[in-house]
Parts: C-alpha cells; sequence; structure tokens
C-alpha cells in the first residue's frame, strides 16, 4: 500500500565534480527480508550565479509572509540572524552554533507590510552584513 513505502531525498552536491559517479543500494539485515526500490531520480540543480558570487541570497524581494536567507556553502559559522522593522523593534532573531541549514525560511508572517532590515552575524565578524527586505 502507500502507507508501506518512504520517500528519501539524498543530496549528492559534493559529488558533483566527480565523474563518473555510480550509486548502488545495499542492504543490511540478518532477517533475510525483501527491499523493494522504486522511482529512482536524480537531478541536478542549478544556482543563481549572483548566488556563487556573493555567497549568499535574501529571497524573494520583496515578499508576502516568508524569506529565506540561501548561504551557497553550508554556514559553519553563522552565530545569528535578526530580523528588524523600520523603526529598530526586534521583528524575528534566531541564534546558531555550528548548526545553520544553507537555506534558512524566515517568517514574518502577521506583521505589517514595510521595510525590514536582516542582520546576518558571522563569528568571523568580516562576513557579518546587514541588508533589507520588502514586505507588501
Amino acid at each position: 500500500t502507500t502507507g508501506q513505502w518512504r520517500n528519501e531525498q539524498i543530496d549528492l552536491s559534493n559529488f558533483a565534480d566527480q565523474s563518473p559517479l555510480q550509486v548502488f543500494f545495499r542492504v543490511t539485515n540478518n532477517f533475510e527480508n525483501n527491499i523493494f526500490i522504486d522511482n529512482v531520480n536524480f537531478r541536478t540543480t542549478s544556482v543563481p550565479e549572483e548566488l556563487k558570487k556573493r555567497g549568499y541570497l535574501i529571497l524573494p524581494n520583496p515578499f508576502r509572509e516568508t524569506f529565506a536567507l540561501w548561504h551557497y556553502e553550508q554556514p559553519t559559522d553563522l552565530r545569528s540572524i535578526t530580523v528588524y522593522n523600520s523603526v529598530g523593534q526586534l521583528m524575528w532573531s534566531r541564534q546558531y552554533n555550528n548548526n545553520a541549514d544553507k537555506y534558512i525560511p524566515i517568517d514574518l508572517f502577521g506583521k505589517p507590510a514595510g521595510v525590514y532590515f536582516i542582520r546576518v552575524e558571522y563569528f568571523n565578524i568580516s562576513k557579518t552584513f546587514a541588508d533589507q527586505v520588502i514586505k507588501f
């Protein structure tokens, strides 16, 4: 039945420069059960040039409820992300300690339309930046 199937996604982008790439499935158990694998798909993704150039993107801008901070490389030294409204009130904040994802959604649902300022701090202070987004 449908409930007996799992969907798995595995990011193989770390192996993108290694060619050719061979993928195989191996079952290790002592119960001699069968494993059924179906509908295996491999796809490539291209990233925007601006992401490669700057190392990060804030998108979409303008946004309705949610925007995201997308890093090109895994942000191992990300310290915090804070979002302030145009009068300096803190609207959203998150702290990190070597546990940040490359794609971080920021939800401002229920907040009024306007200009918001995002401050991204790294342990390496020279990488710290500020940017603005517009909510409509």
